[in-house]
């Protein structure tokens, strides 16, 4: 076979190819450094390189080669395995260190504290709520049987309050929520009666009393959820304070339901 004779080439091929190749090392040598694909040696991994070059017209796609994970014949078996029982020995004698200190009752403390302070401030705010509908000078009118409903649902609530308060107080004396956040204010639908046409008042009441006790529900719903969350720390805290929750949302649906004719 004949030779392709190149006239640039004539009695320097030597010197051209060893320019070429070092060109082509060095090349190598800054993407390896750049994308971090070198062997187990430290050396430029070079026909993989060349060959993701080559067989790859988009920069992206180059880039994406370069920088995914290696297949797992890269790695030696035997050392891989090694690599992971360190890692979970390292892992276990972590997680020893920290229980013996006392982190990890400290971080369940504090996520079992946030947990019960936003337990107590949903109560809180639900029977502030329900108790405006108490006020004397709140006439429900034809609605008024809600009262002794809602009455029973503060009782409820209140005990269940008062239990949290009681538990805040006893496992953290020096102060669990200071300072608290301001009790809510009335309700504003209960001040639409003072000015609204006798006529329409006692529609637009049932109305806004439906949406009303919905936001209450909202609460309580919430309340569970933290309860559920709480179920770990405190298992007895949460199967009565679910029960007694559980019966508001039921008393609830049927004031909103039996009493209101609410959907």
């Amino acid at each position: 076979m004949s030779q392709i004779f190149l006239p640039f080439m004539d009695g320097c091929e030597d010197e051209i190819f060893s320019k070429l190749k070092k060109e082509v090392d060095e090349v190598c040598h800054q993407i390896a450094e750049k994308y971090n694909v070198f062997d187990s040696k430290g050396r430029p991994k070079k026909s993989f390189i060349l060959d993701v070059l080559a067989r790859n017209f988009c920069p992206y796609c180059i880039i994406k080669e370069l920088t995914q994970m290696r297949r797992d014949e890269d790695v030696d078996a035997i050392y891989r395995e090694g690599h992971n029982l360190t890692l979970n020995l390292l892992i276990e004698a972590l997680r020893y260190g920290l229980n013996s200190s006392g982190v990890s009752a400290v971080v369940e403390a504090e996520v079992m504290r946030d947990l019960l302070v936003r337990l107590y401030l949903n109560l809180r705010s639900a029977s502030v709520g329900l108790q405006s509908l108490l006020n004397p000078n709140v006439q429900l009118f034809s609605l008024s049987r809600i009262k002794s409903l809602v009455a029973s649902i503060v009782n409820m609530i209140d005990y269940q309050v008062s239990r949290l308060e009681k538990i805040l107080d006893e496992a953290y004396p020096k102060g669990w929520a200071t300072p608290l956040p301001p009790i809510p204010v009335t309700y504003g639908f209960l001040l639409l009666q003072q000015t609204s046409p006798f006529e329409n008042m006692e529609k637009i009441v049932k109305e806004q009393l439906i949406s009303f006790l919905k936001n209450i529900q909202d609460q309580i719903d919430n309340s569970l959820e933290i309860l559920e969350e709480l179920k770990p720390y405190l298992p007895q805290l949460w199967e009565s304070v679910s029960k007694a929750l559980t019966q508001v949302i039921l008393k609830l649906d049927e004031i909103r339901l039996k009493e209101l004719g609410g959907n």
